[in-house]
């Protein structure tokens, strides 16, 4: 094969970023221009499947040879001359070169399916979240379950009188454990004590602020993440159910590093139900939680079947006797 950093790219043509998705090649489906940051593989010789050598190249062992051997102490770069001398073993034979492609496209096509299939799951919830909720100037939903047809109007309430917000912690005194640490980023660590102990909606303080999380059971958060306690009148799924309505990031109040402060979720206003209504609403959207939980393991467990599938068709050079 030849590579060459060009300005002009055609359908069926490799390419390759020298920073930009480090060691990860696409194949072209339109004629196209790239720039200097691109490397183009192009004029595939007769005898290698161009599916092939895509998955050959996308391969673990590819991978990390790209990893070990890229120029930079600091931020990783390829270049042409470090791609040519990628150490590969290829089946001499077209036929079986194209049997291991289609075998791996096979397996791409699933879970594309499926990641078509979590999408679809994610717009059908968005959409029926809109339904469940009052929009904006009104104090009922659209979508209101049979037995709470003729129920009373939803009541508006300030956050303050619904719950309290407790502020994390820092955990770096505490000792390995088994009680998850929170960040406004996610899961940080487990450690051997407890900030709460029950469900709870949380919302960043400081950095992702738009993204709230439901925790359940012992737990500790550090100063970057709010969490809810103290509940009145309102269940507190529900509460996520309502955060995840927010729209936090026109909430922020730092210039720098998006941040919120108790007093502003404090005064935020919001219509909720009787708690019999909330239950329903939340196992509605729970339901869906759940079908979306199964799919994503589906397109893990996908994912995870190609990679360990690839490491086995694609030896490295040293596995095999030449």
């Amino acid at each position: 094969t030849a590579l060459n950093k060009t300005r002009e790219v055609n359908p069926g043509d490799l390419i390759m970023s020298n920073s930009m998705s480090f060691g990860r090649p696409y194949i072209l489906k339109i004629k196209s221009c790239i720039h200097d940051g691109w490397i183009a593989v192009t004029e595939i010789d007769e005898q290698t499947n161009r599916d092939y050598l895509y998955y050959l190249i996308l391969s673990p062992k590819s991978q990390s040879y790209f990893l070990n051997n890229a120029a930079g102490s600091g931020v990783k770069n390829l270049n042409a001359d470090i791609i040519k001398l990628l150490p590969v073993l290829i089946p001499p034979k077209y036929p079986e070169q194209q049997k291991i492609a289609d075998c791996l496209s096979s397996i791409d096509a699933l879970i594309t399916a499926q990641s078509q299939k979590l999408e679809a799951l994610k717009a059908h919830k968005k959409g029926l979240m809109q339904q469940l909720f009052p929009a904006e100037g009104e104090n009922v939903p659209k979508l209101r379950f049979p037995e709470f047809q003729n129920k009373e109007k939803w009541k508006k309430r300030p956050f303050s009188k619904l719950f309290k917000i407790g502020g994390g912690k820092d955990h770096k005194h505490l000792l390995d454990g088994d009680v998850p640490v929170y960040g406004s980023g996610g899961f940080m660590r487990s450690v051997n004590k407890y900030l709460y102990d029950g469900e709870s909606a949380c919302i960043g303080r400081k950095g992702t602020i738009n993204k709230p999380m439901f925790l359940t059971g012992k737990f500790w958060t550090v100063d970057t993440l709010f969490y809810t306690h103290s509940f009145q009148d309102c269940l507190p799924k529900f509460i996520f159910l309502l955060f995840q309505n927010i729209n936090w990031l026109k909430l922020n109040e730092a210039g720098g590093v998006p941040s919120l402060s108790k007093v502003i979720i404090n005064k935020i206003e919001v219509f909720i139900p009787e708690v019999n209504e909330q239950q329903k609403i939340t196992d509605c959207v729970s339901s869906i939680d759940a079908l979306i939980t199964m799919q994503l393991q589906k397109i893990e467990t996908l994912k995870s079947h190609k990679k360990g599938l690839m490491q086995q068709l694609f030896p490295a050079v040293d596995e095999v006797d030449v």
